[in-house]
């Protein structure tokens, strides 16, 4: 199961249960909505950016842009490689109540003063129209394979950033891209600009070597200490 779709099940229940009308399975639904929401902050670290990313997302289960914060974060943790989410969201998934197949992103938008129509969709009253911009790279933005190349050296900065524990720090490596190229996502790097995003990983990790020596180092004594 992919994260995204992990992502997306765990957010559908979190909508689900803001609905006013639940059925009998509302508080199996969200026995297990507080399981995956305990089980990710522990994984992202009270108090990280992870958590506080988790949270927003689920106030509001339908923003895409804060789903793809979300993703980018649980990426950032390595959580696509995680064993027990797969189980939560396929669990979720069987409890909740199937719907159509959702319409498009060319959502047309219809109304007056204040009653906005969309496809497909109700009603919806709302003071203003706020567009917000979401994390869905296309052909501005580096390809699939120069993500790929990104993410390897985001893995390899990870490693050199690690705490003394050994863990690679995925999530201070994201930050430090996104804020160089002023992005939400390193996905949303424009594709002109993608040599740019290569050349400063190489200078990080290169920046940061020493500190991977040192690292190693210090584990290396502690492991002596402990026989």
């Amino acid at each position: 199961m992919q994260l995204d779709a992990i992502i997306s099940t765990i957010l559908s229940a979190a909508a689900f249960l803001k609905k006013p009308v639940q059925d009998a399975a509302s508080d199996s639904i969200k026995d297990l909505l507080d399981a995956a929401r305990y089980y990710l902050k522990k994984k992202f670290g009270e108090g990280s950016d992870g958590a506080d990313v988790l949270e927003l997302a689920l106030e509001k289960p339908d923003s895409e842009m804060r789903k793809g914060l979300l993703v980018e974060e649980a990426h950032a943790e390595g959580l696509e490689a995680d064993p027990e989410l797969p189980r939560l969201a396929r669990k979720l998934s069987a409890l909740l109540p199937s719907t159509p197949e959702s319409p498009s992103q060319d959502v047309r938008v219809q109304g007056r003063a204040n009653k906005v129509l969309v496809a497909g969709r109700d009603v919806i009253t709302t003071e203003r129209v706020v567009h917000r911009n979401t994390v869905a790279p296309d052909e501005r933005h580096v390809t699939v394979a120069q993500r790929e190349h990104l993410r390897a050296l985001i893995a390899e900065l990870a490693a050199r950033l690690a705490g003394a524990d050994g863990k690679p720090n995925f999530a201070a490596g994201h930050r430090m891209l996104q804020r160089r190229f002023e992005v939400l996502s390193y996905a949303l790097i424009p594709r002109d600009q993608f040599a740019s995003a290569l050349q400063f990983l190489k200078q990080q990790n290169a920046t940061h070597r020493s500190r991977l020596i040192g690292s190693k180092s210090i584990r290396s004594e502690a492991r002596k200490e402990n026989r």
